[in-house]
């Protein structure tokens, strides 16, 4: 063996045990922020207790997709991750720990599924590790979202599932037919996995078309058992929720296909840059495989259901999880296969191979992150059970509209969320029924509004209520992840600050009109934009 054979050889050993403690370190650091976040009895994003309240209605046997009403107004999405967590919360109650227990499980099952994928395609142990590794260090730039009570991670690891069943197991029917009902319940735990159910439908055509027609018909009669009974049950507002009332949210060309793809070349150069270089290298030595074709197509559709979620009105970071994990997943698959690759080409792959460690070594090495923003304080721990035990002092029904679910802890009916609100006026339907009503009647003991409110939402709230209390930050539960909290750059932080009970002379309650229903939706305002 020559001299420089010794050196590559030697360089590509050291390069992957970098490689691979790299990758354990972020999953290590990512295992002590999960560990640390997981116990929060409150918000650590500020929709994760409407999410509750999806689960609270379901546990109680009430819809979730109806007409908007004060009591309840669905968020704009399929309904699995609340089921779920409904189903989980029977057995051991409901509460923050289990939703984010269901999140934090389902993105163990995506590194686990990223693994062995790699591992397949011929990926020594440390380049194996890279889609978990990878993922685990964009923690923060995709908005400390994992473990949040909401479904990403839910519909991620069902796409990913469902897509290792397809790539590794379309000679077997019943496989393929389990893959459809997967993706399926994925699309009903979050609707941008109809992007994923076209890869799989393609994914097929390449490996044995002679399976899609089982894929197509069980993926869709899971869809339309489960969604045409939501559909019937409902009245026709589930179409209205998961579908038509996101039309009406704006959508932002420039930053979708201008902006968001430079974001995403900023954070991980060399992820892209090195999976962009071994599709090319495979291609160009005849050793690119149905399956890591697949993989790469995967990738491509994972960029692009990123750059055009953020693209959309109200859009956070949780809009980049696919395109930072199924291109991580596409690299090592495809580094695996360059890896179990004929050995005819030399030192200058063994060479290629130790440089591409040694890169990815070094954006692990800077991603490294200081874990403090993201973890929850005894201060706010012990401010959140000071606004539980005064919402459970109220002599009357509270109204929380950022925090619905602290409304149930302290033993008291839930209610809307503040989300809700902005989606049924986006799209033209008004005030949700009662809200006015409810305001101009005095039904709450005590209103309490966030740090952010914009009070023209609210008609009538400072005629009919008066403000008590005006809460500093510090003596308030925060939020740590999503928008709002502790480490955006946007002040003020979002937290329960007025505190407002009735004025005791209120004037004689006046109606508000019926809300719309789904067949005669008008158009609403398009300048409508606020945000959190």
């Amino acid at each position: 063996m020559s001299r420089a054979a010794r050196l590559a050889g030697l360089l590509g050993v050291w390069g992957r045990r970098l490689l691979a403690l790299a990758c354990l370190g972020q999953l290590a650091l990512l295992a002590y922020v999960l560990w640390r976040r997981a116990g929060y009895p409150f918000d650590l994003e500020w929709m994760e207790g409407g999410m509750l309240v999806h689960s609270w209605r379901i546990m109680k046997g009430q819809p979730l997709y109806g007409p908007p009403s004060v009591d309840f107004v669905s968020y704009l999405y399929t309904p699995l991750y609340p089921a779920v967590v409904a189903a989980l919360g029977k057995l051991v109650g409901l509460h923050y720990v289990l939703g984010r227990l269901v999140s934090i499980a389902s993105l163990g099952v995506v590194m686990v599924l990223g693994y062995r994928a790699a591992r397949r395609e011929g990926a020594p142990v440390a380049v194996a590790l890279v889609p978990a590794g990878l993922l685990a260090a964009a923690f923060p730039f995709c908005g400390a979202w994992y473990d949040v009570v909401r479904n990403d991670s839910l519909f991620l690891a069902l796409v990913t599932g469902g897509l290792y069943l397809v790539a590794y197991h379309h000679g077997d029917l019943a496989r393929v037919a389990l893959a459809g009902v997967i993706m399926g319940l994925a699309l009903l735990t979050k609707q941008t996995a109809s992007a994923f159910i076209v890869c799989a439908s393609l994914g097929l055509l390449l490996f044995r078309w002679r399976s899609l027609p089982l894929f197509l018909l069980t993926a869709g009669a899971t869809l339309g058992l489960i969604g045409g009974l939501l559909q019937r049950s409902s009245g026709g507002w589930f179409w209205t929720y998961i579908y038509r009332l996101h039309q009406n949210h704006d959508f932002y060309a420039k930053r979708a296909f201008l902006d968001t793809p430079l974001i995403l070349l900023k954070h991980e150069p060399i992820t892209l840059g090195l999976l962009v270089a071994l599709f090319v290298l495979l291609i160009v030595r005849r050793h690119l495989t149905r399956t890591t074709f697949f993989w790469a197509l995967v990738a491509g559709a994972g960029l692009a259901i990123s750059c055009v979620g953020f693209g959309t009105q109200w859009a956070f970071a949780n809009a980049f999880i696919p395109g930072v994990a199924f291109p991580a997943l596409a690299l090592a698959t495809l580094a695996g296969r360059a890896y179990a690759a004929p050995q005819a080409e030399g030192t200058g792959r063994a060479l290629f191979a130790a440089a591409g460690a040694l890169l990815l070594t070094a954006q692990l090495a800077v991603r490294v992150y200081d874990p403090r923003p993201f973890l929850p304080t005894a201060q706010s721990r012990a401010a959140g059970e000071r606004l539980i035990a005064r919402l459970r002092q109220a002599p009357g029904p509270v109204f929380v509209p950022d925090h619905p679910f602290y409304a149930v802890l302290a033993g008291k009916e839930a209610h809307f969320h503040r989300m809700g609100l902005w989606d049924v006026r986006r799209a033209g339907y008004g005030f949700p029924r009662g809200l006015v009503e409810s305001i101009q009647g005095q039904k709450w003991a005590l209103v309490v509004m966030d740090s952010r409110t914009q009070w023209h939402q609210w008609p009538g709230l400072q005629q009919r209520y008066r403000t008590v209390t005006v809460a500093d930050e510090r003596d308030m539960p925060h939020v740590f992840s999503g928008a709002g909290a502790a480490t955006e750059k946007v002040r003020p932080l979002l937290y329960p600050k007025f505190f407002m009970e009735p004025i005791s002379t209120a004037a004689p309650a006046t109606a508000a009109p019926p809300p719309a229903s789904p067949a005669t939706r008008p158009a609403g305002p398009r300048t409508y934009d606020d945000s959190p």
